[in-house]
This record gives C-alpha cells, structure tokens and sequence, in this order.
C-alpha cells in the first residue's frame, strides 16, 4: 500500500478538520508552523468541477471538510505510476511510501474508510456524484458489488483513507527511498537492496513518448563475495 498524500489543514490537535474560509481549491495553498515549517497543499487541479459533481444535498464545503480531515493511501502501483508521471508533477520530487497494510488495519482500523474511485479527480463535468458519504467504513464497504460492476481485471477498491491523522506512520513504512528525480527523502530501508533501477518503456500510442518505471532495485558489488 502506497502514501500518496495528507492534508494537513489541521496539524496542531485532534478534532474536526475545516478548510480554511475562503480557500479556493484548485490553488497552491502553504500552510506555516514554527514546529513543521513550510506544508504545501499542491494537488487541487482536479478539483475544477467540484459543485457539479456533488451528490443531491452535498455541499462541496462538506465535500472539502470531507477531504482534508484524512490521509490517503493508493493501493494499486499503477495509481502511484499515474501520479508521478503526470504532466504536472513528473519533474517534481516526491517521498513515496511504501507501508504494510495488515500492520496499519490493526492499529487504525476503526478509522479506515475505503472509496470506489479517485474522490479528488473532478476534472470533468459527468464525474461521479460525490458527496461525504463516498468514504465507508471498512466492515460496511461493498466490496462484492464494485466486483462485480467492475470484473475481475477492474479495481474494487480505489482508495484507502485513515481520518484525521497517522503520527505514526513511520512504525508501517517498509520501503522508504529515493527516487531519482521524484522523491526528496531517503528512510534508510533499502540500503541492502542498492538504489532503485529506472527502466525506460514507450507508451504505447504515446507518439514516442517514453515512460520511466521502478521495478526492481540493483546493487554494484564491487567484488565477489561468493568466491569458489
């Protein structure tokens, strides 16, 4: 399972988290704390559409309330592929996490939420209708009927969210690294394993396009250790 974002609106003590008033989604926002320096909130673009995908009765202010009060974790690789080769972020660095999902669900599970689909992505009008009640508790989620909706080859389950906080979140990690060129922190937890390879593909269709994986990891010795 992979860490793709938090939204720290909130970062001094628990209870409800509130978007700030006035704040326009779609825009850079950087929060300040003498204690955590500098936060920025980046990823709001896809938020265009936000009133015309809201469920009959939802506000996009309860929708935000919504989003901001939880930490959010992919759990399929392509998703985090999607993320960091996107136009927009693939020259940015990123700290990618890589955290034991058995270990988290017994300490969090009574504030796991899970959703069908990317709840941030309303970057067109006809997006799924939306409101808070997308998030569902983990006994309640309705895991056999996105299966079958979505067969065998689609994804039941998009998102995994934990509300409010992890503090944590270092005890689940078990890959932290750095990415050339994507991420900006290094965890210490692959050092046995090298440095991460980086395989270049063509996309197909893609006009020669060329997409950059992380597969496998490769460590140079620089002798034999296993001499006859």
């Amino acid at each position: 399972m992979i860490a793709i974002v938090a939204y720290p609106i909130d970062y001094t003590a628990p209870g409800p988290l509130t978007s700030p008033a006035g704040v326009t989604p779609r825009r850079l926002i950087t929060l300040t704390s003498a204690e955590f320096g500098d936060m920025t909130i980046r990823d709001q673009r896809p938020a265009k559409f936000l009133a015309a995908c809201m469920d009959d009765g939802a506000s996009p202010q309860d929708f935000l309330d919504a989003l901001n009060g939880r930490v959010f974790f992919w759990l399929a690789l392509s998703r985090l592929t999607g993320l960091l080769n996107a136009r927009l972020y693939q020259h940015s660095r990123h700290t990618v996490l890589h955290v034991d999902t058995a270990s988290l669900l017994e300490e969090y599970s009574g504030r796991v939420q899970l959703a069908p689909y990317n709840t941030g992505s309303m970057h067109v009008p006809n997006a799924p209708k939306r409101g808070p009640e997308v998030f569902t508790d983990l006994a309640d989620y309705p895991y056999e009927h996105w299966l079958a909706k979505r067969g065998r080859s689609g994804e039941p389950v998009v998102e995994l969210t934990v509300r409010y906080a992890i503090p944590d979140i270092s005890s689940f990690v078990t890959i932290g690294n750095d990415l050339p060129g994507l991420t900006a922190n290094d965890f210490g937890q692959t050092s046995q394993y090298g440095t991460l390879l980086p395989l270049q593909y063509l996309v197909f269709g893609g006009g020669g396009a060329i997409l950059t994986r992380f597969n496998d990891f490769q460590n140079n010795l620089g002798s034999n250790p296993c001499q006859a």
